[in-house]
């Protein structure tokens, strides 16, 4: 299948389980057969594609922030939508991005990508992925009273930049996904590349602001590329966190020779097959589970650090 063909935005539903004996399909997704948000008309923002969006609720709206693809099928910006029931979705704005990449020379100048958003003391805050005219990808942050004037923090530029040399995060580092934890703590994951362009792994940083941020343990990633149902996985990317119950659980997506979306969680008192990575300077260990068609599914839990 071409991997360029033109994206909308569909929905799935899911229910959760998990059994304490062999950790079966943590999560079910049943999808509803339709598109939930097609692509823009002729000359807008996101002719090409309308893709990765990051949701929120706010009172009795749900607000979806999401990556718009110009007809260059390159040129990246970030589109709103709102939507009462998660269902039928409206463009606001008057269909217009509310964030557009900078000027020539900018960490920002050629893409604004993969929103991801939150709202913490009354204000809203995004993280995205940078891009400039060399293809160097980084994460930037913006600020917003109302969800739809954005600021762009830190003078334009990154807050989270790509890692030394040698390090799964030395070539790019793309795609966050943000959580605000109850003690105020924000959570960043995000996909880091080494400068052989070979393979995904994926990051975590801590922040108090949003624009100031800790990468841990010691710059290494959390994640790393293991075996699933006897299939080993090549790059693991594109994540999505909640956090339940005190337990850390992502989604994110792996490859094979195919494209699949994976589930991860981490917990003491459960027997784990073992994983090469740590996270917080723990131990993660996999358990297996059962095939979820046409997508794998497996589980590591984190927990929060004391």
């Amino acid at each position: 299948m071409n991997r360029f063909l033109s994206t909308g935005i569909l929905i799935a539903s899911f229910a959760f389980a998990e059994s304490e004996e062999k950790l079966q399909p943590a999560v079910q997704f049943e999808k509803t057969g339709r598109v939930i948000l097609d692509l823009g008309g002729s000359g807008s923002f996101d002719e090409c594609h309308a893709k990765y969006p990051s949701v929120i609720r706010v009172g009795d709206e749900w607000r979806m922030y999401y990556n718009g693809r110009a007809k260059n099928c390159f040129t990246g910006a970030i589109g709103y939508a709102t939507s009462q029931d998660g269902l039928n979705w409206e463009r606001a704005n008057g269909g217009r991005a509310v964030l557009r990449p900078g000027p020539e020379g900018s960490a920002y100048s050629t893409k604004v990508d993969h929103p991801t958003v939150l709202k913490k003391d009354g204000q809203y805050h995004m993280w995205f992925t940078m891009g400039d005219q060399q293809s160097r990808y980084t994460v930037g942050h913006a600020t917003s009273r109302d969800g739809i004037d954005w600021r762009i923090s830190n003078d334009g530029k990154p807050v989270i930049d790509r890692g030394g040399k040698g390090g799964f995060d030395a070539g790019a580092v793309m795609h966050p996904t943000a959580l605000l934890a109850p003690d105020g703590l924000i959570h960043l994951w995000y996909f880091g590349r080494p400068d052989n362009k070979s393979g995904f792994s994926i990051g975590h940083a801590t922040s108090c602001d949003g624009v100031t941020w800790k990468k841990s343990n010691d710059g290494n990633p959390v994640l790393t590329p293991g075996m699933v149902d006897g299939a080993m996985e090549s790059a693991v990317y594109n994540c999505a966190v909640l956090l339940e119950d005190g337990v850390f659980r992502m989604w994110y997506t792996a490859a094979y020779k195919q494209h699949m979306k994976n589930f991860a969680e981490r917990s003491g008192g459960i027997t784990y097959r073992e994983a090469r990575t740590a996270f917080a300077g723990r131990r993660i260990r996999r358990r297996l589970s059962s095939t979820v068609h046409p997508a794998a599914s497996m589980s590591i839990r984190l927990t929060l650090p004391a």
